[in-house]
This record gives structure tokens, C-alpha cells and sequence, in this order.
């Protein structure tokens, strides 16, 4: 008997079971039980959508266009919903179209709804699908030709295959009383009991969406945004006028804002294919991010930036000195701005005509799918590229891509104008915060260093490095079944020393950087500290694979991995399955 089992159940193992479904008229006599098991009561939801920890004022970045294909679109499946449902999240079933941006926990009602479909199509083609809520599984004991779980409450199930798709990993033990969080999930820990106000000034790290999610949640908190004379306000509470916000990115930067598609879908071979791609690699083995640039998106965001009407953009392409480098100067320069709300407000009007008449941005969205093949390779980078793509590229990458929803901007600018929200750009040193009767934090800009006080800190900067040592299977870490993601340097010679911020390991006489989570096959099964791969156990958590695969970011990513994973395993069964559509 082939028994999987599946950890977690949010969006990526959703993706799992639709591609299991898939492949199973090829299969069906080799599986014939899957277990589930999620920590939360409730499954088949996912973190950012889960009603344990978002919040009914925290909206989706994501549309119904741009949702992998499950058994219904996210637009079809609201619209047939009742008008409780619609009261509940405030929609206007006449509005509903394909990039109709929802709130968080809309997403998750729909994918709860397509969890249990896609379990009840598989108990139908013979499969005993069994789902087991509020079981934590805190360890994996592998074994040659099977896998022992350990749950939180010492229960042990056994089963052939496993995957582990337990999605964000946050460490809440981190949190240091009701001062300093170190993430903002769940999200009702940092709201103010009821009929009570945070009446002083709150930081947080970051101003991305999940930034924004905090700053949605606390406003809300303590006042409401109206229209008033046709200008969209925010209007605090009594007894809040101490209640502010004060933001802190690196950069100074606020998200770019939601852009139209001319295809919502990322395909990992839209510019290229994996025969040309892996021409591109050279003797040493490595794909070098300059030749990726100047072979596979120099032509691309030339064309796409001709659309865009950046004829001068576009010229200084064509220049062979011109390179990845300065394009990402030169696209971060055109998003800089004095005053970063100020930008924002000149942005949103651009931003809303284009939208509105739907008119793409070409640049953006091929960038997007440039950076979704190169995930798909990021294998192949030296270290030294791997380096610069994280310090330098992601940073720009992720400001660009994880776009903030138009109605988000327009309560920003609104909390701006009411004088309940800041910007600070700098790097704060988490190591150095020190908690008294307030929080202390010390930022650095090129010119100063600034000490502020703070009565609560929100760290809210997205998701973190997970290194080797906090993965979550301590027996896998032990027993040497998972190891360490390394990442070959080209040529070691020519670097400085080694910074703090990355370790060096030598092995077999060859110096590696160890990259955040763990190694992986290009099929997401582990490689055990002999270089070997595991081939019964698959690790398609994105925070895991962070090292190998450090732009897997968003639910496409999720459809994409679960689909590499599926095939592969289905594959070593040695069935015929189907053919990937990438």
C-alpha cells in the first residue's frame, strides 16, 4: 500500500492534492491513503488567510485571474455565495469581476471550500483521505521505505511518503511581553482589548503588505476612513490623539502599487526553454546573472519597456555596458522620492488610470516572470551572484512585485494626511533593542544614527530566514537526513573577508556559503548530509527552500512547486503521468 502524508494544509498542499487527483488515473492503484495533518482546528485554509490569524480588515494583494485553476475561480465561487456572505465582507456582487480584490479571509473561505473538494474527489476515485485538525506534527524519524510523525500530543503515525508543506514559520516565543512582537501573527495579539486604544506611538519594522496589514488592523482600531467632500479621510476616535504609527524600511520605500496584466499566470518558461536556459550555463556548472540578463531579459524588458512608452529606458538596453546592475538603479531612482507618501499620492494617480483602462504594465509584469524562471533555476547561481541577488535584487524585486492594493494606498494616504502615520528610512538592528518601560530602538542612515522610543514594536518585515538549526523536524537535523543548502562560490580568491551576516563551509576541499533553509533536489526532495537525495520525503515549504529557490513568493509558487513535487514522485512510482504546462 502507498500511503502519503501531507503536513499542513494551506494553499501549497492544496496544490498537492488537485495535482494527486490529476495523476491518479495513471496511479490510482498505487496510492490508496493520504493523511492531512494541520495544527490549526480548522484546515485547509492557509496562514495569511486563516480567521485564527488575520483580520476581517486585512485585504488580499492577490485576484481571482491570478489564482492557479482549482475547481471553480475565486470570482465564480463569490459570486455564488448568499447575500449574508456579501453583508459580511462588504462586497457589491455587481462589482465582481476577475480582478476584484477581496479581504484575506475571503480567500480563505474559498480555499477551505476547494480543500474539501478536492478530498472528496479523491475518496471518490478510491483513495481514504483522512484530515486530522489540531495535530501539531513536531518531528519526522525517517526510515529507508517509510516515516514515522510525532505529534504535539505524542500520537505517531507512519507513512511511506511525506510531504511537508507547513507554509510561514513564526516563532512567537520571540515576543517579549506586550511591547515587542516579533512578528505580527496572529494579529489579535497586537490589537487593544475592546473598548480600549493604543493612545501612543506604535513602530514597525517594515512597509510592505504585511506592514500594511498591522496598519489596516490598528487603524480601523481607532477611527474610520469616510469620504468626506469627495476626499477619502481618516477620522481618529476620542481619546486616540497619542495614537500614531511610524513605519521603518531600509530604503525609505513604500510598495509599488497594483498594475494590470496582460497575463495574470507566471509561467516559468514564457521567454525561454529549459533547452536554451540550460545553454546558458557555463563549464563550471554555474548560470551567471549577467549572461541570464544580457541572454534571456535584456530583450524582453526592452520590448516591454517600448510598450510602456520608456523610449529612453529601453535605448540604454541596447547598450551592451548597460547592465542588471544599473537597470535596478535606475527603476529604484524613478520610485525615490523626498517625501515617500507624497510619491505615493503622485504614483496612485498614474497608477489608477492605468488600471482603470486597463492598460498593462509590460515592465513589471515580465520582470515578474523573468525572476519566476530564474527561481527555477537559482541552483545554478555562484554564490557570489546568489549574494547580490539577495542584498541587492530582492529587495528591489519584492517593492516591486508584491504590489499594495490601490484602496490600501488610498488609506495610507489618508492616515497620512490625518497625521496618525510616518516613514523612517534607515536599518534598525534588531540585536541592539533594548525593553524598559519602553522600546528602544537605535536606526541607522548613511549620515546618523537616531535612538527612538516606542511604547509598542512590530516586527512585520515579512517572512525570515529559517536556518538549518530551526528546522522544524530536530530527528531529520540529527540523523543527517536534511542538510544545510550550500551555494558554490566561482571564485573564492577574489573575496574580501567573510562578513557576519553569511557563514563559510568548506567541504571536499570546496568553499560553499551556507544559504538560509535547507537542500533541496530540483524536485523538492531533501538531500541528506551525504549529498544524497531522500526520495521519499518532499519539502515544498517556501521558507525552507529559501536558499535554493529564494523568489517562490505567492500562491503561483505554491501551484508551480506542488506540481514539480507531484510529478516526480508520481514518476518514481513509475506510471506515466502528465506533462507539466509551465
Amino acid at each position: 500500500m502507498k500511503s502519503v502524508a501531507i503536513i499542513g494544509s494551506g494553499p501549497s498542499a492544496i496544490y498537492l492534492l488537485k495535482n494527486i487527483l490529476l495523476g491518479l488515473e495513471n496511479a490510482s492503484n498505487q496510492i490508496e491513503e493520504i493523511s492531512i495533518y494541520e495544527k490549526r482546528a480548522l484546515p485547509g485554509i492557509g496562514m495569511p488567510y486563516h480567521p485564527e490569524t488575520t483580520d476581517i480588515h486585512n485585504m488580499a494583494n492577490i485576484s481571482s485571474d491570478e489564482i492557479p485553476f482549482l475547481f471553480i475561480t475565486l470570482e465564480d465561487w463569490v459570486r455564488e455565495q448568499d447575500a449574508v456572505f456579501f453583508e459580511k465582507y462588504d462586497i457589491d456582487p455587481s462589482k465582481i469581476n476577475g480582478s476584484t480584490l477581496f479581504r484575506r479571509l475571503v480567500l480563505g473561505e474559498y480555499f477551505h471550500s476547494q480543500f474539501r473538494l478536492c478530498c472528496e474527489k479523491l475518496r471518490e476515485m478510491g483513495v481514504n483521505v483522512s484530515v486530522n485538525g489540531d495535530t501539531e506534527i513536531i518531528d519526522i524519524h525517517y526510515h529507508e521505505t517509510y516515516c514515522n510523525l510525532l505529534s504535539n500530543v505524542g500520537q505517531i503515525f507512519t507513512a511511506q511518503t511525506v510531504f511537508i508543506a507547513t507554509g510561514h514559520q513564526f516563532n512567537v516565543r520571540d515576543d517579549r511581553g506586550e511591547k515587542y512582537f516579533s512578528s505580527p501573527w496572529p494579529i489579535s495579539k497586537i490589537l487593544p482589548k475592546k473598548h480600549n486604544y493604543h493612545d501612543f506611538s506604535i513602530g514597525i519594522l517594515g512597509a510592505s503588505l504585511s506592514a500594511f496589514d498591522v496598519v489596516a488592523s490598528l487603524a480601523h482600531r481607532h477611527g474610520r476612513f469616510e469620504s468626506v467632500d469627495n476626499r477619502f479621510v481618516y477620522l481618529p476616535f476620542e481619546n486616540t490623539e497619542a495614537f500614531n504609527m511610524v513605519l521603518h524600511d531600509v530604503n525609505g520605500w513604500l510598495p509599488h502599487l497594483q498594475y494590470e496584466q496582460q497575463s495574470a499566470l507566471r509561467k516559468v518558461y514564457r521567454f525561454i526553454d529549459k533547452e536554451h536556459l540550460w545553454a546558458l550555463v557555463d563549464e563550471d556548472g554555474f548560470l551567471s546573472l549577467d549572461v541570464f540578463f544580457d541572454q534571456v531579459c535584456r530583450p524582453v524588458l526592452h520590448r516591454a519597456l517600448l510598450k510602456d512608452e520608456e523610449q529612453s529606458l529601453a535605448q540604454d538596453l541596447l547598450q551592451p555596458e548597460f547592465k542588471l546592475n544599473d537597470f535596478i538603479e535606475r527603476m529604484a531612482r524613478k520610485h525615490e522620492y523626498q517625501n515617500a507618501f507624497e510619491g505615493l499620492e503622485v504614483e496612485m494617480k498614474e497608477a489608477e488610470k492605468l488600471y482603470f483602462e486597463h492598460q498593462p504594465s509590460h515592465w513589471k509584469e515580465n520582470l515578474d516572470d523573468l525572476m519566476f524562471c530564474l527561481n527555477y533555476h537559482a541552483e545554478l547561481l555562484s554564490a557570489e551572484d546568489y549574494l547580490y541577488y539577495k542584498e541587492t535584487m530582492q529587495p528591489f524585486l519584492m517593492n516591486v512585485i508584491a504590489a499594495l492594493p490601490i484602496e490600501s494606498a488610498k488609506k495610507l494616504l489618508a492616515l497620512y494626511d490625518a497625521k496618525k502615520i510616518d516613514l523612517i528610512a534607515g536599518i534598525v538592528n534588531l540585536d541592539q533593542i533594548s525593553i524598559g518601560e519602553k522600546v528602544q530602538v537605535s536606526v541607522e542612515d548613511e549620515q546618523k544614527s537616531t535612538t527612538l522610543d516606542y511604547d509598542m514594536f512590530i516586527c512585520s518585515g515579512g517572512q525570515k530566514d529559517v536556518e538549518l538549526e530551526e528546522y522544524p523536524f530536530p530527528s531529520l537535523i540529527a540523523s543527517g537526513t536534511v542538510s544545510a543548502a550550500l551555494k558554490r562560490f566561482k571564485d573564492y580568491s577574489e573575496l574580501e573577508a567573510p562578513e557576519e551576516s553569511f557563514n563559510w563551509v568548506v567541504k571536499d576541499d570546496i568553499q560553499y556559503l551556507k544559504a538560509p533553509g535547507i537542500a533541496i533536489t530540483n524536485d523538492y526532495s531533501l538531500i541528506n548530509r551525504q549529498g544524497r537525495a531522500v526520495e521519499n520525503v518532499y519539502d515544498i515549504t517556501f521558507c525552507h527552500a529559501a536558499g535554493l529557490r529564494p523568489y517562490a513568493y505567492g500562491l503561483q509558487a505554491c501551484a508551480t512547486t506542488a506540481e514539480i513535487a507531484v510529478l516526480h514522485w508520481l514518476t518514481a512510482l513509475n506510471k506515466p503521468s502528465l506533462e507539466m504546462n509551465m
